[in-house]
């Protein structure tokens, strides 16, 4: 799991044409009071119990939640389209084991009227990704 987290996190920060779109950078859980939009939130949401297959290791789906805050619904949904993509393209390399596949189980998008800093709006894309994650078996 945690070696899932960093690699995920590391395949956005090091995606050039991402880091353009939110500038307020990828943050775990949450982001800091007062960090400028836009920006993008990653959180883990578990995944379910590891296969064993016989050639000794263990394929896990794990999933995890993008979240976009931008000022615009086209800002939003531009990042949100790009972490997609950043994953299907190819799927983040982890230390230990091999993340075969990467792909999207949803996506919204949708306004926070007046939750902004000075009662602005805020968008607020969301991609709910799963990954298929070979580890070796315990």
């Amino acid at each position: 799991m945690k070696a899932l987290i960093a690699a995920a996190r590391a395949a956005l920060e090091n995606d050039s044409a991402l880091n353009t779109l939110i500038p307020g950078g990828v943050h775990a859980g949450r982001a800091p009071a007062g960090t400028g939009m836009p920006y993008a939130v990653m959180t883990y949401d578990g995944g379910a119990p590891a296969d064993y297959d016989t050639a000794g290791t263990a394929v896990s789906r794990d999933r995890m939640t993008f979240e976009i805050f931008a000022e615009s619904a086209e800002g939003a949904a531009e990042a949100s389209e790009r972490v997609l993509a950043v994953f299907e393209s190819s799927p983040p390399a982890l230390e230990t084991g091999a993340c075969l596949a990467a792909g999207r189980l949803a996506e919204s998008l949708m306004i926070e009227a007046g939750a902004g800093p000075e009662g602005a709006d805020v968008w607020r894309g969301t991609v709910e990704i799963e990954f298929v994650v070979e580890r070796p078996a315990l």
